[in-house]
């Protein structure tokens, strides 16, 4: 079971959106636990920090990136959305200034790539997007009813990245917990990223078996955006070797989606919301999508790929 779940992720993350949709009990599930969860995920993550490698961090670079992907790349995708598909061109925009997912360092391990920068990203974006995530939205959207507020998104992403991070810094060193957690992040990210996607789904499950029929047009259009998110870190990395353009790519592409869904929920109408909370079906299918679209560019074995 175990190497099945470790080689056949982006199936696991498919398989935990059919339980979201058919397990009515997880609705239960109180919503603090998608918090919960990812602060363990960003716990686990953080023993990869073990394998060094901060000191080659170029923070200008990842400054550089973060005004790229978060600040100018939401602004084009929504004025392209208004053009395009104008019902959904609100959580297209959105979608794109949800910041790193916590999971992202896991990920960006899995595939090959290195963990500092990833870490870097995701502290940067998710402690600016309490201020980035309200100011664009007052600003392009024109409408200060439907900014987020800051300080209770601020408590959620402090929970989830500063808490676990802290409670790393304090057990690091016990020897057998960090053997422990080193050897088995990888699974240990997978089974809790499959928990937020059923729990979220689940939550919004009867809304999307009720308008099942009406779901086509925004799966594709977050399909579209994850391979936008994807191909835009992709190519700003290309040309800082192979193992950090696979981490910018993975962080680019791999968002704090459930995050995404809870401000939607609070300050959005329900084509955002509908939007949003879809996908989440995206999001379990990127680690296909960037195995397929982009990790085959790399000409690997087809050994390595199957164990990335």
């Amino acid at each position: 079971m175990r190497q099945f779940i470790e080689t056949h992720f982006g199936l696991v993350l498919l398989i935990s959106c059919v339980v979201g949709l058919f397990a009515p009990s997880l609705s239960d599930v109180p919503d603090i636990s998608a918090s919960v969860a990812l602060s363990m995920l960003t716990y686990a993550s953080c023993f990869k920090l073990r394998d060094g490698g901060f000191a080659e961090i170029r923070w200008g670079n990842i400054a550089l990136f973060y005004a790229l992907r978060y600040v100018l790349l939401p602004v084009i995708l929504l004025f392209l959305a208004q053009v395009i598909s104008p019902t959904y061109a609100a959580g297209i925009f959105l979608l794109a200034l949800v910041p790193t997912a916590v999971s992202s360092p896991a990920f960006a391990n899995m595939f090959g790539g290195k963990v500092p920068p990833a870490f870097a990203i995701v502290i940067i974006s998710t402690t600016l997007a309490p201020f980035l995530i309200p100011m664009q939205c007052a600003f392009w959207l024109h409408d200060l009813n439907i900014a987020p507020t800051p300080m209770p998104l601020f408590r959620t992403l402090a929970f989830c990245v500063f808490t676990p991070m802290v409670a790393y810094f304090f057990t690091r060193k016990i020897q057998k917990l960090g053997t422990l957690m080193y050897n088995n992040v990888k699974i240990i990210s997978i089974v809790l990223v499959a928990f937020v996607i059923a729990l979220v789904i689940a939550k919004q499950r009867e809304f999307i078996l009720a308008h099942t029929e009406q779901l086509a047009t925004p799966v594709a259009l977050t399909l579209i955006c994850y391979v936008i998110f994807l191909s835009v870190g992709w190519w700003f990395g290309k040309s800082q070797g192979r193992e950090a353009q696979i981490s910018i790519a993975t962080c680019s592409g791999f968002n704090n989606v459930a995050l995404g869904v809870s401000i939607a929920l609070l300050h959005f109408p329900q084509s955002v919301i509908v939007f949003v909370a879809v996908s989440e079906m995206a999001w379990a299918m990127l680690p296909i999508m960037f195995r397929n679209l982009f990790l085959r560019k790399l000409r690997l074995p087809a050994s390595n790929l199957r164990q990335r």
